[in-house]
């Protein structure tokens, strides 16, 4: 098998879980809520991978979960001004 060298992230934030499969006794779905799906665009991460070539494993990781959250805490905004479009 061939190791392919494209390094591609994508990210998806659901947001109403809770309304649907709550987190409290009795776990029980619940059925007509709404949640909300929102798939973002593939993150090219080559260029995070490259810039932390030369830095020790721990830097890495530090590196690339810093660009993967930030990224992450974007779409989550993005999902949570699109679900106030739709629930009003």
């Amino acid at each position: 098998m061939r190791k392919s060298s494209l390094k591609v992230i994508c990210l998806i934030v659901i947001a109403g879980m809770s309304n649907v499969l709550p987190n409290t006794k009795p776990y029980i779905p619940r059925v007509g809520k709404k949640v909300f799906v929102n798939i973002g665009e593939p993150l090219q991460i080559q260029p995070v991978l490259d810039d932390v070539k030369e830095k020790s494993p721990v830097e890495k990781r530090k590196i690339i979960t810093d660009f993967i959250q930030a990224e992450m805490k974007k779409l989550r905004e993005e999902t949570l001004e699109l679900t106030k479009l739709h629930v009003s």
